[in-house]
């Protein structure tokens, strides 16, 4: 039996594969040239004690400089040397993305409920020596302009065609309202171009009375979350003043109180809500469903005597005529008040995917929770609700977008439905298609398996994972396809809750290939962290996975997530020939420790390589069989690199030295093969393997050409033979190569007994 051909890559089951595939490989090209194994360039990292926390996102501007984003929020500036420098803090924690609009030349960082912009970075694309300043959270919260919220409810027409509390539509119709000093003293004039009506005094009610409706302010909200209700103090009263929103059931939502030496007569006094906010219900009417909400205001003084202004009521009245109006004498309903919101929703997992999209019009998306956000970029400032649309696109209740990417002329979101306590965190996502100007997304996949993490497009096939599992969607309204494992997941006897995520930036195309990092988080012991390969050199053969690129070694990285190291990755990215990919693990003082890694055409080849057949039982198992040579052919072995081969039988300890102190590894400059020729080596089950290193800065990796077995079917022995003595078993001992596929420590074969 020889092997000439490996381009049928790493297998998913231990014995089964497609035509010339093994079962597992570390850091070896078998595609670029199908007929043999090289080395792989290995990743270095970055020198720099600048990054202090795992980085999430990364962009190139047009100069080729680098922009980089770590979890708490932290900028990075990357020169072409990869010089590491801080350039700013966003005010929270980021949201794991990075958006560069080159016509602007600014960068855009989403955070958990903001967006925070730095500029120009390039100075125009060098016409300008501007130096690049911060606008802090420059897309906070903004006022909501809506009539549900502006305007008094007309019960005889049931509209919203009443006076106008304030100025507020007029002024936001051309900027964004995000401050109460951007609202005027008097009001504008209604709906109905009737003149402006005048202001009324009403006092503060004695109590919270929902049976009441003249007590209390209703409003149906057209953004969200609630940021703040600012309500206009005519004059001042001695007690605390204090606001009490109402849920459409009377529940009761938030109560936010002003110190009464905080409270400020003839002006605005916000009542800010404890953050994130209030997430509520949209688009209802005062009709009495639970978007409706109002809000109570009381005193901490009994009989108190602050006052408001009131432009009417929203209740019946009548005229002589029996006829309802809305001309009923003011009161709480009609008083002046600004609801203001945040820009986006606080998420339960932490993240808001970005990017620029041009497929109708250009603008930003940004994910929001169970909204996609859009941002035309026309007011940088204060866009107005029109320019920054919260919520452009709903998704369903409950879901949140982990991930986005483009695929022709949509964009494609995946959301998760995640919980925020116990052990299971993810249930279930959805893949949506958008074409970004319908109401509504136009084509939804269900993905009940789990959360669909990494989105990337390759070849116009959107890939992404789900539970250690890579699947594929190609076009709007076609099932996802499962194409094959990552990395195995199954949690199954492990004792331990496995709770495994993958970042939005954790997959992206280089060369011919899609790589995917994996995974960012996992509590699953049996996953192997690295960035894995899927791709073919061209169209005749076929698609192949393996193990291509581990963290650095130098960065003594461990490779599998335990409680104490904490590993983690944060994205990874590839700029042609540049690749880059970030982490973050804990050593054994507690002291964690956050790097980026790199690779480039100049880099050496990897440390660490390794190789792993499948398991060969002749397609009998029962049958023993007996192993005579195992070769390995490969190109002059160049200098400080080593390679070891082993084989081991019926899952046992792999053998690496023969009976008679044999090494069966070749240190020597040159050798162009490994011969090993076991004394007896029966089996009934087999596996070889090898596995190698290489010095540092080595540019000419070691290339496996050939790996072939010499068996004998022992075709004059009994065909059913039991696993005993016979067999050359040798014990677990708890060291194994990678890959290798064997029993528990300390297990021992039966011996034939009659």
């Amino acid at each position: 039996m020889s092997m000439g051909r490996f381009d049928g890559g790493a297998s998913t089951d231990y014995k089964n594969g497609i035509a010339n595939s093994f079962y597992d490989d570390e850091a070896l090209d078998h595609r670029s040239v199908p007929s043999q194994m090289s080395v792989l360039p290995g990743l270095s990292t970055i020198s720099t004690t600048a990054i202090t926390g795992l980085i999430l996102a990364m962009v190139q501007d047009q100069n080729g400089i680098k922009w980089a984003v770590d979890q708490p929020g932290t900028v990075y500036r990357i020169d072409t040397s990869n010089n590491v420098t801080v350039v700013g803090t966003l005010p929270e924690q980021s949201g794991g993305s990075i958006v560069y609009n080159q016509m602007t030349d600014y960068l855009f960082f989403p955070g958990q409920q903001a967006i925070s912009s730095y500029g120009p970075i390039t100075g125009y694309g060098g016409i300008s020596s501007t130096t690049p300043t911060w606008q802090y959270n420059v897309l906070a919260q903004s006022a909501d302009i809506g009539s549900g919220v502006t305007a008094l409810w007309d019960n005889a027409t049931t509209s919203y065609s009443g006076n106008y509390r304030n100025n507020l539509t007029s002024v936001g119709a051309n900027a964004g309202v995000t401050s109460i000093s951007q609202v005027g003293a008097n009001p504008q004039a209604g709906a109905t171009g009737s003149g402006v009506p005048a202001y009324t005094n009403v006092t503060v009610p004695t109590s919270i009375n929902d049976s009441l409706a003249s007590s209390y302010t209703s409003f149906s909200p057209s953004i969200e979350p609630f940021y703040s209700i600012a309500v206009y103090v005519v004059a001042k009263g001695t007690g605390n003043l204090i606001l009490t929103l109402h849920d459409g059931n009377n529940n009761v939502v938030s109560a936010v109180t002003i110190l009464n030496a905080s409270v400020t007569a003839a002006a605005y006094n916000e009542f800010v809500f404890p953050a994130p906010g209030i997430r509520s219900y949209l688009g209802g009417s005062a009709t009495g469903n639970e978007s409706l909400y109002h809000f109570h205001m009381t005193s901490s003084v009994s009989s108190d005597t602050y006052t408001f202004r009131s432009m009417g009521s929203t209740l019946l009245a009548y005229d002589s005529m029996g006829n309802a109006t809305n001309n009923a004498t003011p009161d709480m309903t009609g008083i002046d008040f600004v609801l203001f919101a945040y820009r986006m929703a606080k998420t339960k997992n932490g993240l808001h995917p970005a990017m620029l999209f041009t497929g109708n019009n250009m603008f930003m998306a940004i994910g929001n929770g169970d909204y996609i956000s859009t941002w035309d970029m026309t007011q940088t400032a204060a866009p107005t609700n029109s320019s920054y649309q919260r919520g452009a696109v709903s998704l369903d209740v409950g879901y949140e977008n982990c991930s986005l990417t483009t695929n022709s002329a949509y964009i494609v979101m995946s959301a998760e439905r995640r919980a925020t306590g116990g052990n299971a965190k993810e249930q279930d996502g959805m893949v949506y298609y958008w074409d970004g100007i319908s109401q509504n997304w136009i084509s939804r996949t269900e993905v009940p398996q789990g959360s669909p993490y990494a989105l990337q497009t390759f070849g116009n096939i959107t890939y992404f994972t789900v539970n250690g599992t890579l699947y594929a969607v190609s076009q709007p309204g076609v099932p996802d396809m499962k194409i094959r494992l990552i990395s195995y997941q199954n949690g199954n006897y492990s004792g331990l809750p496995d709770s495994t995520i993958v970042y939005p930036n954790m997959s992206t195309v280089r060369n011919t290939s899609l790589l995917m990092g994996y995974p960012s988080i996992s509590q699953n012991p049996n996953v192997r962290y690295g960035v894995y390969e899927w791709g073919a050199v061209e169209l005749t053969y076929p698609n192949s996975f393996g193990r291509s690129y581990m963290l650095s070694a130098n960065a003594t990285n461990p490779a599998v997530w335990t409680s104490a190291n904490n590993l983690q990755m944060g994205c990874v990215y590839s700029f042609v020939d540049q690749m880059y990919v970030s982490w973050q693990y804990t050593d054994s003082s507690d002291v964690t420790h956050y790097g980026l890694d790199y690779m480039d055409n100049s880099s050496g080849t990897a440390a660490n390589f390794s190789w792993v057949s499948l398991i060969f039982d002749g397609g009998a198992r029962y049958k023993q069989k007996q192993l005579l040579r195992y070769k390995i052919n490969l190109e002059p072995l160049p200098e400080g690199c080593t390679l070891t081969g082993w084989y081991s039988v019926n899952r046992g300890q792999p053998v690496t030295v023969g009976e008679d102190g044999t090494s069966f590894t070749i240190t020597e400059t040159g050798t162009t093969e490994v011969n090993i020729e076991p004394p007896h080596a029966r089996f009934h089950e087999m596996q070889w393997g090898f596995y190698g290193t290489t010095p540092s800065d080595n540019m000419t990796p070691p290339v496996i050409t050939s790996i072939t077995w010499e068996l004998s079917p022992l075709n004059e022995e009994v065909n059913v033979a039991p696993d005993d003595y016979l067999d050359d078993f040798v014990s677990p001992t708890g060291t194994q190569p990678v890959g290798a596929i064997v029993l528990p420590v300390g297990t021992t074969e039966d011996v034939e007994t009659t």
